[in-house]
């Protein structure tokens, strides 16, 4: 039985623009190698995450060529022989090889097929979107439909056991899996999509929420490893002491103001208040032969950092015109900037099996962006 998996959009956007260096994915990759099974990409995926790379990237070149014209139009800089690159052509050249990582697997490095989209009939799409306002689903969109229904197609091909001649040879193929990993719980929940999956009769797809999610299920599961055996492995001390290594990084996400000075202002108090397991999985590495386990974690830090009156007075304007979108703009009553918001944490280390205990840890990456 092989096991087919596809990411949504979003799991690849909480994966970062290196998505091909998370430990998560490229578990995932060796895992569905090495049990008869690969992942599969979707085109309207593969535009989706390539969109939101060049829009980030568009936003890049944009204050890099007004930086550099405003170098060229100030009268005491020299910049006669200020050397620009091509702007556009390194653009389109970041774009393509952008895609080109999207589609090779980070592990063994070959391509990635691509689930190919189905010939969606025009008045069934109509009726889709009719009855998504009649039922005042607003979060259906037609680009879900169509993964959806692609997705379906592709699992009710692959429903049931097969044999296909190769020559004289006959080789028999079992009936596969799908998962489908995405955080839309509409795939899952909306009626219209529940009625779509009946009408095409795949008993075959799956929805898991995150890749961790689908490795915890189906790869090694030992007894032993629990949430409460991680929670005492894996202590607030510890959290606080990696943090610490990049505990600067926080003030940027407190406002744009200190993008390019967040390691520069003073940290006058810094704890982790609370800590939950989110997720968690073990694995055999390919690398090594050892067993492992990857552990996400919901830190709660409290970190304030020195005295901004600047900053503060600003905040106070920025949260009038919200001209820093996406930025917390939180300073306490002493005028200290300071960040409250829960933080993924990610660990991992070696798993002792004839001890059932964890042998050791290490810490591998902290997400602040997941929760702002």
């Amino acid at each position: 039985m092989a096991n087919y998996v596809i990411l949504d959009t979003s799991i690849y956007r909480e994966l970062g623009f290196k998505f091909n260096e998370n430990v998560d994915y490229k578990n995932l990759c060796n895992f569905t190698m090495n049990t008869d099974g690969e992942v599969l990409l979707s085109n309207i995926v593969i535009e989706e995450f390539t969109n939101f790379y060049k829009e980030s990237l568009k936003s890049k070149t944009n204050a890099f060529l007004k930086s550099s014209n405003d170098l060229k139009r100030d009268g005491f800089f020299e910049s006669t022989d200020l050397k620009t690159i091509d702007v556009e052509k390194e653009f389109d050249k970041a774009i393509k090889k952008f895609r080109k990582t999207l589609s090779i697997d980070p592990v063994k490095k070959h391509r990635i097929a691509i689930l190919k989209p189905t010939q969606i009939d025009g008045l069934e799409l109509t009726k889709f979107i009719l009855e998504s306002r009649e039922s005042k689903e607003s979060n259906v969109q037609i680009r879900d439909y169509l993964i959806w229904d692609s997705i379906l197609n592709f699992a009710f091909l692959e429903s049931e056991d097969r044999i296909v001649k190769s020559g004289r040879r006959k080789i028999k193929y079992t009936k596969s899996i799908l998962t489908f990993i995405t955080r839309d719980k509409g795939f899952e929940e909306n009626v219209l999509f529940k009625r779509l999956k009946e009408n095409y009769g795949a008993d075959n797809v799956e929805v898991e929420k995150s890749i961790s999610n689908f490795l915890h299920k189906k790869g090694f599961n030992f007894n032993f490893i629990t949430s409460e055996l991680l929670i005492q492995k894996i202590k607030k001390e510890r959290i606080l002491k990696d943090l610490t290594k990049d505990i600067g990084a926080l003030l940027s996400y407190v406002s744009g103001r200190y993008s390019n000075n967040c390691y520069d202002k003073k940290v006058e108090k810094s704890e982790i208040e609370k800590v939950e397991i989110i997720e968690y999985y073990t694995y055999k590495d390919s690398e090594d032969d050892k067993h492992k386990f990857i552990a996400h974690l919901k830190v709660f830090p409290n970190v304030v950092y020195e005295v901004d009156e600047e900053g503060y007075n600003e905040s106070l304007e920025t949260n009038k015109t919200k001209t820093y979108l996406g930025n917390l703009e939180t300073y306490d009553n002493e005028k200290r900037p300071y960040f409250k918001e829960p933080i993924i944490f990610m660990y991992g280390g070696l798993v002792n099996i004839e001890r059932e205990t964890i042998k050791s840890i290490r810490f591998i990456d902290f997400l602040p962006w997941m929760y702002i």
